[in-house]
């Protein structure tokens, strides 16, 4: 999908010879860090783990309970 749009924004970047397939890869390798690293912190801005920590947790301790919640009676 995505080499799809690049061919259509940027058609001589989309073939695969010597030079324009790696400046795509690169392109397309720098645009999902950038999408990670902001939407990373957009999550942890909101949320104090990440999704697949809460579900290791869930599965592992097998209910759902807050991190900061203690077991026992005071």
């Amino acid at each position: 999908m995505i080499m799809i749009g690049v061919r259509f924004v940027v058609p001589d970047l989309s073939r695969f010879d010597s030079h324009g397939g790696y400046l795509v890869g690169l392109i397309i390798c720098l645009g999902i860090i950038i999408v990670q690293v902001v939407g990373s912190s957009l999550w942890l801005r909101f949320f104090g783990q990440g999704p697949l920590e809460k579900l290791w947790r869930i599965v592992t301790w097998g209910r759902r309970s807050g991190a900061g919640t203690s077991h026992h009676r005071e």
